[in-house]
Parts: C-alpha cells; structure tokens; sequence
C-alpha cells in the first residue's frame, strides 16, 4: 500500500495510483476499445453538439488535440467514428460517432455496469456520495489553480 506523510498525500499519489490500477482492469474486461478509447466514444456520445470537432472535443476533455486526434484516428481505423473537414473552415475536423460505435458501447455497457457494481462492492451510498463531492472539489480547485497560473 501506498505510504503518505498524511491523508493530502496519500490522495494525490493513490489517484494515480488508481487511475492506473483502473484503466489496466478495463483493457483486461474489454476487449474490443481500450478503457481511455471507450471513454471518448461515451464522452463524444454525451456531448449537446450533433457534430463535434477535436479542438472542441479536446478542450472539453482538458486533453491537448494531438492526443485526442491520435485516439479518434484509431477508432476511425477500427470504424467507430467518421472524421471530416468542416466544410467552410478547413482546419477543423468533425466528429461523428458511427452506428458501429453505438453497438459497441451498448455491447459494453453490460460489462460497465459489472464492472463498476464490483468497483464499489461493500461501500455504503455515504462514502461514496462523500467521495463525489470531494472528488468535485478537487476539480473545483485544479480549475481555480489553473486560473492563478
């Protein structure tokens, strides 16, 4: 187990720790996207605009465009999402999920749904509110500190 001068550090260092622990678990669950390819399909899915772009879709990701268009280029290979240049603007690139797409993320959701009913096995509904809204704060202040710098 991971060993912190206090509970601060302990937090920092074990959400790494976890987000690791996390994405290795899901590759080994799904077999079809990786875990960070699955989570831009469903971001892609969640977001308002019919047709986004990698510069929009980075920014709301906070990722930089390069790894976001590295990603999409990989599912447009495996046939999950279609990439055109905006008509009237050729430096940006729309993003449109693909029919595809909306079964695999269907086909996973069942495992999803498993894997996270596992994830949070044993912990009553106060922790892990508890720990939603800690988790909500700490991007609440990333996004102050980001404001000062």
């Amino acid at each position: 187990m991971l060993k912190a001068p206090d509970d601060r550090y302990f937090i920092h260092g074990g959400i790494f720790l976890l987000s690791n622990k996390l994405q290795a678990a899901g590759d080994r669950k799904i077999r079809k996207v990786t875990t960070k390819q699955w989570f831009l399909l469903l971001f892609i899915r969640g977001m308002d605009e019919e047709l986004s772009t990698i510069t929009e879709i980075a920014r709301q990701m906070d990722s930089t465009r390069q790894n976001v268009a590295q990603m999409l280029g990989t599912l447009e290979k495996k046939g999950f999402v279609s990439l055109s240049v905006l008509p009237g603007d050729k430096r940006s690139v729309g993003v449109s999920l693909t029919g595809k797409a909306y079964s695999i993320l269907d086909e996973i959701s069942k495992t999803g749904n498993h894997f996270i009913h596992h994830l949070f096995k044993g912990l009553p509904e106060e922790e892990i509110a508890c720990t939603a809204g800690l988790l909500r704060k700490l991007f609440e202040n990333l996004e102050n500190m980001e404001k000062e710098l």
